[in-house]
């Protein structure tokens, strides 16, 4: 947990904990959120209203351009069109945090004869208020932890044969698969499944030490070790940067078996606690780093192949459609 480590620490923690879209850390919850109730409630339903919004608004931009002529020589791609884009751009980005949020009603501690929730002790593990969120967290095994890679997997499966050669199967569901090579297409659906792995692993061993540092270790470093070996990526540099980003994240869970041991806690000495939070730091910058690296190499390689349209230039990169 975060309450034993120091300051310093604890402000980079607050930081990267914006990306897991927990509220806490931007409303008080004594104040906005009364109740872990209504946290979970806004965890789990804010992206639904954010897909409400973003359909209202392209329907009544549709509407507008039919019902306006000022809008005449205004093109607004159908809607039916952009949506898929955009929900297979960013369901792999969302599903690590969305799972998080479902699963957490189902992480329980025993204290006693009792059962409480790790997220807040407040609530009762299947006492009335558990029981009264319990589908909520139905609806949200359906739509996220299950129906996100349900659907995407259906959607590969089915256009497998046309992934790299058909510019309409690539336009609509190239943001999965366009980095990786023909052979490995299906690494999209490998990666949601460590992510399901380490939401379930952080959540269900919080409380056992050994076996969570274990399984951690295995699914970061293994995993790594396995996506290096297999080179799933079409250009090497990305190759590279993952083997960079599973080193970070064996960082990472090596600074938080040290403070498990109480080396780097608020409470150990000078020397100590500044060593650890070297390392904390150097895993977070080497993960900085290696995510750069993804976004400044693809826009680069993006900007080239549009340069190279425009001119008349066939891409260099045969399974880049897009």
């Amino acid at each position: 947990t975060q309450s034993t480590w120091a300051s310093s620490a604890k402000r980079v923690f607050a930081v990267f904990a914006l990306s897991s879209l927990d509220v806490s850390g931007l409303f008080a919850s004594q104040c906005a959120l009364r109740s872990f109730g209504a946290k979970y409630a806004v965890q789990l339903l804010s992206p639904l209203l954010f897909v409400g919004v973003v359909i209202a608004m392209g329907l009544g931009l549709a509407l507008a351009q039919r019902a306006l002529n000022a809008f005449a020589d205004l093109t607004v791609p159908p809607l039916r069109r952009v949506a898929p884009r955009v929900f297979f751009l960013a369901a792999p980005l969302a599903y690590l945090p969305l799972c998080r949020s479902t699963l957490a009603l189902f992480a329980c501690t025993r204290v006693g004869r009792r059962r409480f929730l790790n997220a807040d002790l407040a609530v009762e593990c299947f006492g009335p208020q558990w029981l009264g969120l319990l589908p909520l967290a139905a609806l949200g095994l359906a739509l996220y932890v299950v129906g996100i890679p349900g659907l995407i997997a259906w959607r590969l499966l089915r256009n497998r044969r046309r992934l790299y050669t058909d510019r309409k199967v690539a336009l609509k569901y190239g943001s999965l698969y366009r980095l990786f090579r023909s052979a490995r297409w299906a690494t999209p659906l490998a990666l949601m499944g460590r992510r399901l792995s380490l939401v379930a692993v952080t959540l269900f061993m919080a409380q056992q030490r050994s076996l969570l540092v274990g399984a951690l270790l295995l699914l970061v470093g293994g995993g790594g070790a396995l996506q290096a070996w297999m080179a799933p990526y079409f250009h090497p540099v990305y190759n590279r940067a993952e083997g960079a980003l599973a080193f970070a994240l064996s960082l990472l869970v090596l600074c938080g078996v040290m403070e498990s041991a109480g080396i780097g806690s608020a409470s150990a000495s000078g020397s100590d606690s500044r060593f650890v939070e070297v390392l904390l730091f150097a895993g977070f910058a080497l993960l900085l780093g290696s995510a750069a690296v993804f976004l400044i190499y693809d826009v680069r390689a993006v900007t080239a192949e549009h340069r190279s349209a425009r001119r008349g230039v066939a891409t260099q990169n045969p399974q880049r459609v897009l």
